[in-house]
């Protein structure tokens, strides 16, 4: 294997001649020439062992494979030199034309980027005021859903109490038709013979339909005088005179309630 003194004492003696450059194989056969194989001053040499020692060679020397040139003629630096100013002069108008472009490009995107952002904040603007819109649109809504419900509350109050004043008519009539007619019974005596169709539309009205209920309005109409009076607890008689079917109370001189005159304090009606 080739010292670096060895490598080095080749790489000089190519250099030395300078009519070729100094490579690996140049090297390698300038070693080999050293003598033949077998001799003790043979030295031979791979590319693995030589490599290493060349390169740090080419370090030190500064080795460059073409022939350097201290100076030109006149002529040619005078032509080198306009050569240089010409490329100087294109490289320089090149780059400030790069440069020209990379500031109209970054131009046009500001002014892009300037549009978007006011077209963002329009469509903001816009946006906000829908949704103001909106807002007092869903208040005004809500104040007028409120406003309805109420109304549809009372509607619905006023038909619960117009159904259940109608169902009870209906009961305080068939309840009537079912009293002797000289005879006083109890309401619970009543409930018993109802009708089963008048039972069952007692479920559509809110009051239940039990003996209690039943006493309770038989009696509210006892006290107006109408379909029934009263003949002790729990007790009740048809009233005599009553039109049933003209739901009027006709008195035995013929006069109805709303026409006869109403009794003084103290004097029985």
């Amino acid at each position: 294997m080739p010292t670096q003194e060895q490598v080095w004492k080749a790489a000089d003696d190519v250099l030395a001649r300078g009519k070729e450059p100094v490579w690996m194989g140049t090297v390698l056969a300038e070693l080999r020439s050293y003598g033949q194989p077998g001799d003790a001053s043979y030295v031979g040499g791979t590319e693995r062992t030589v490599g290493p020692h060349l390169k740090l060679w080419k370090v030190v020397r500064d080795y460059t494979p073409r022939p350097r040139i201290e100076s030109l003629p006149k002529r040619l630096q005078d032509d080198h030199a306009k050569f240089m100013k010409a490329v100087w002069s294109a490289a320089t108008g090149e780059a400030d034309a790069r440069r020209e472009d990379e500031r109209l490009k970054w131009a046009a995107e500001i002014r892009a980027n300037d549009a978007l952002r006011v077209e963002a904040m329009v469509e903001t603007e816009a946006a906000r005021a829908e949704a103001a819109g909106l807002r007092t649109e869903t208040e005004a809504l809500r104040a007028e859903n409120a406003t309805l419900r109420d109304q549809v509350r009372r509607l619905r109050e006023r038909l619960d109490h117009a159904r259940s004043e109608d169902y009870w008519e209906k009961v305080m009539g068939e309840a009537y038709e079912i009293l002797p007619p000289e005879e006083a019974t109890s309401a619970g005596w009543i409930l018993e013979r109802l009708s089963r169709g008048t039972m069952r539309m007692g479920r559509f009205v809110k009051e239940p339909m039990d003996e209690a209920t039943l006493r309770k309005k038989i009696e509210v109409r006892a006290k107006a005088a109408r379909y029934f009076e009263q003949r002790g607890k729990d007790a009740y008689a048809r009233l005599p005179g009553w039109d049933g079917p003209l739901g009027r109370k006709v008195f035995a001189d013929g006069k109805t309630l709303s026409k006869r005159k109403a009794p003084d304090v103290g004097e029985p009606p």
